[in-house]
């Protein structure tokens, strides 16, 4: 499995980690390429538009893969600690 992860510090501690099978890797990575608006270099949620967010959640739901998010609260150093376990 190949594992891409994403963390976040607001408020609590979110983690986010998607895992995709070898031999999905390529047709997902180009889906995911194919996605990407003339002149973006990547995708990134808060720059896209709530209609475009939207319509990649749509895209992105039908692919082969498996998406995990961990939420933890306390100090970030222990909620960080506890969403890596």
């Amino acid at each position: 499995m190949h594992a891409f992860v994403d963390e976040s510090i607001r408020r609590r501690y979110v983690l986010s980690a998607v895992t995709v099978a070898p031999r999905d890797l390529d047709s997902t990575r180009t889906e995911l390429r194919a996605m990407l608006l003339p002149g973006q270099r990547r995708l990134h949620f808060v720059s896209e538009s709530a209609s475009r967010r939207k319509r990649l959640l749509s895209q992105i739901s039908r692919m082969r893969i498996t998406a995990n998010v961990y939420v933890c609260t306390g100090k970030d150093v222990v909620a960080r600690k506890a969403g890596m376990r």
